[in-house]
């Protein structure tokens, strides 16, 4: 069997919530296709190295089939334990080559490579697309990712400086390559500290980035012998050769225009003529250094025109919280803030109102009607029993209010980049509450205790960094025990060493004490539990 790099550094396999079939459904919706109901659908994924993204999918989605493939097989060894460990029946792992993949394999709803198609030789690259061509359903979804130029040019000048240094030490173990590369960037930051210039300021940039990345990350991202970057156009001319053509970036809002002056819009709108045109002459301007594009079969005919009554379709979510205590009864702008930093105000009632529900029932999401009604009782306007429905409901018009919701989640799932607008296909199954007997979704409950990771999957499919004395409780939240029992298992592990708790002052002599500390602090890991998106219904 042979050895590869990824054998020898491993690579950290996440779960990316850009790649779930859901988010690639919703924007093929909005784009008005009818792709395949994520609830029952094959999915195939290229290069899925451990399975940290396909096999959280599966445990999530029982009633579609998943398909892995990958050539490193100790990585699909720990997929497969974890596959094994959470008893799904509903996926597969293969170790296999992507030269391997033909049409005995199938047709697939969506097909998933991420990190591939700028990390192979090219007559691999030219596979993966023959692969889209060939076991993609007429009506499927693609996802690829690239390094994209104008943006990587200068990084792949840094990287081209790696590799000539480490050319210097033939046959050095991945160990040794790895901290030569890292010495080298320090060496070259060093050496410029005094120089105001671009290159120096991105030299510094690089050093800082290069230090937050995992030694998998830096190893196989710029130190493998494949690396390649390319410009949208070149991507898009190598879709045309194979019948397949851009749909969508995979966060719809990154083909927006914010941020852009008046006067670049205008002659952007004079000289971009077409769609293509216009991503190509964006990335331009933005100097975008990774793209995500959801391609389809040149048959499909998506329609760009956004129909802002199509939000009646799905299932609304916002991480976003008011800066301030609401009034909703006249147009005082209410800021609301998202987990980043980014703000966005409004003066319109129903939007405050609409707002504020989103931000009280986070993470759980909410159909468009439903959140209407809920707005709606909250500005006082009539009861539970006779609020009128909102939304498209058969012939029924859509009223004024919901109009403007529409209009206004539209915009911002479709054009603003902070996020603070998320559209589901299906309902997310979790809480917003702390129950009687918690309940944490199986792949944390999982992870927490058979891997040693920083980061765990929830149930929006986002990796999550996790507090080691968090994890340490997850896997006891499967539903069995009330609050009163956890603690006694808190105050257990406490006991054995396995949680490093310090209790002290009367709590380290009352028992009384220490278990009401421990409830306390009980308490505050459920909630950050629940607004992190772990706890299921």
């Amino acid at each position: 069997m042979t050895t590869t790099t990824y054998d020898l550094v491993t690579y950290p396999s996440y779960a990316f919530p850009q790649t779930h079939p859901d988010r690639l459904a919703v924007i093929a919706t909005l784009l008005g296709l009818k792709p395949a109901p994520v609830e029952n659908c094959r999915v195939l994924e290229l290069g899925c190295a451990s399975g940290g993204n396909i096999v959280p999918l599966a445990a999530e989605l029982p009633g579609s089939r998943f398909l892995g493939i990958d050539n490193a097989p100790g990585a699909l060894d720990v997929g497969r334990r974890a596959i094994a460990g959470l008893g799904l029946k509903n996926i597969e792992l293969h170790t296999a080559s992507i030269l391997d993949v033909d049409q005995s394999y199938g047709q697939f709803d969506y097909i998933i490579s991420h990190g591939i198609y700028s990390w192979v030789p090219a007559h691999v690259r030219d596979k993966v697309l023959d692969i889209y061509r060939d076991n993609l359903a007429p009506g499927g979804i693609g996802y690829i990712s690239f390094n994209a130029l104008p943006g990587w040019a200068l990084r792949g000048m840094v990287r081209d400086m790696m590799l000539y240094h480490l050319g210097r030490f033939p046959g050095a173990p991945a160990r040794t390559q790895l901290n030569q590369a890292r010495e080298l960037l320090d060496f070259l930051a060093q050496g410029a500290s005094d120089d105001k210039g671009f290159f120096a300021q991105y030299l510094r940039y690089e050093q800082d980035w290069v230090k937050q990345t995992l030694d998998g990350h830096f190893f196989h991202d710029h130190l493998e012998g494949d690396n390649n970057y390319f410009y949208f156009f070149q991507f898009c001319e190598h879709l045309q050769a194979k019948r397949l053509r851009f749909l969508a970036e995979a966060k719809l809002a990154d083909m927006g225009i914010a941020g852009l002056a008046p006067e670049t819009i205008q002659k952007l709108n004079a000289v971009a003529t077409d769609l293509l045109a216009r991503e190509q002459y964006l990335d331009f301007l933005r100097n975008r250094v990774f793209r995500q594009c959801l391609v389809v079969h040149d048959t499909v005919e998506p329609s760009y025109g956004l129909r802002p009554d199509a939000i009646a379709r799905f299932h609304i979510a916002s991480p976003f919280k008011p800066t301030s205590p609401p009034t909703f009864g006249d147009n005082t702008p209410l800021e609301f803030i998202g987990p980043k930093g980014a703000k966005v105000a409004t003066t319109k009632p129903i939007a405050k109102a609409a707002m504020c529900v989103l931000a009280e029932s986070w993470p759980k999401t909410l159909g468009f009607d439903e959140l209407c009604r809920l707005a709606r009782l909250r500005l006082g306007v009539g009861h539970v029993s006779n609020v009128p429905p909102f939304g498209h409901v058969g012939n029924v018009p859509h009223d004024e209010d919901a109009q403007g919701l529409q209009s206004a989640f539209m915009a911002s799932y479709a054009y603003d980049t902070s996020g603070m607008i998320e559209l589901r296909l299906r309902p997310l199954p979790a809480v917003n509450k702390v129950g009687q007997r918690p309940v944490a979704c199986p792949m944390a409950r999982w992870q927490a205790k058979h891997e040693e990771r920083e980061h765990i999957v929830n149930l929006r499919h986002e990796a999550v960094p996790v507090a080691m004395h968090v994890r340490k409780l997850l896997p006891y939240l499967d539903g069995s025990r009330d609050h009163e029992a956890l603690v006694e298992e808190m105050l257990a592990m406490c006991r054995r060493g396995e949680l490093q708790a310090s209790v002290e002052g009367p709590a380290a002599s009352d028992p009384a004490k220490a278990r009401e500390l421990f409830a306390a602090l009980l308490q505050e890991q459920l909630q950050w539990l629940v607004r992190a998106g772990f706890m299921a219904g």
